[in-house]
């Protein structure tokens, strides 16, 4: 079940994360956390990611996995983003660029496969 399997991966990787975060950063955790005012944008990010996870599932059962691989390439790209939102951090240029070129690939590969 796709459902049940994101769910799994979201709570056996959230769950040590968290842990490891804590661990590491005793003394410092209020300059660790991202301020409240980012929380929905990391919400957003979340959700996006589970969403992610399930409909990789659910193509995987349904045939639609070409346009799925697609979009499951731009994994890297909200990795960058999660640095922008959560710490505040500039892209670099070579990321600014791996950016574009990420979702123009993604783009060429979801038009391809119709």
């Amino acid at each position: 079940d796709p459902y049940w399997s994101a769910a799994l991966v979201t709570i056996s990787t959230a769950i040590p994360a968290s842990a490891a975060t804590l661990v590491s950063h005793r003394r410092s955790l209020r300059r660790t956390l991202p301020r409240p005012r980012r929380l929905p944008a990391l919400a957003l990010l979340a959700f996006a990611g589970v969403a992610g996870d399930v409909a990789y599932g659910v193509a995987s059962r349904h045939g639609a996995l070409s346009v799925v691989s697609a979009i499951s390439s731009l994994y890297p790209v909200s990795t960058i983003l999660l640095g922008v939102l959560s710490r505040g951090e500039r892209p670099r240029r070579v990321q600014s660029a791996g950016i574009a070129l990420a979702l123009v690939g993604a783009a060429l590969l979801g038009a391809a496969a119709h």
